[in-house]
């Protein structure tokens, strides 16, 4: 249970400051511990109860993978973008670097 709580409290305090930031700069939770506690419970529920939609996993392994860049070869130009939007149609930004 601990797991799912700092999880979920870790997301909802990520969400609550994005809408505090982005949206509303006068946003607060209405008693915010309570909300994540019942939110975690919900949680809990739902993954400890036979779901027929979600996939029983069956032999899973975990593995571990590092995950870097690699420069392009010589002679070579490898362009690295990214990009976001805030809703659709909505605000949006994109970047990108030629290396």
């Amino acid at each position: 249970m601990w797991s799912t709580f700092f999880t979920t409290a870790v997301w909802w305090i990520w969400k609550w400051r994005n809408v505090r930031r982005f949206e509303d700069l006068d946003f607060k939770p209405f008693d915010p511990s309570l909300f994540i506690h019942n939110k975690a419970k919900e949680i809990t529920v739902v993954f400890n109860t036979k779901n027929p939609l979600m996939p029983v996993p069956i032999g899973r392994v975990r593995t571990e993978s590092l995950i870097q860049w690699v420069a392009p070869p010589k002679q070579w130009i490898k362009l690295n973008v990214d990009g976001t939007s805030k809703g659709n149609p909505g605000v949006a930004g994109a970047g990108g670097i030629l290396r």
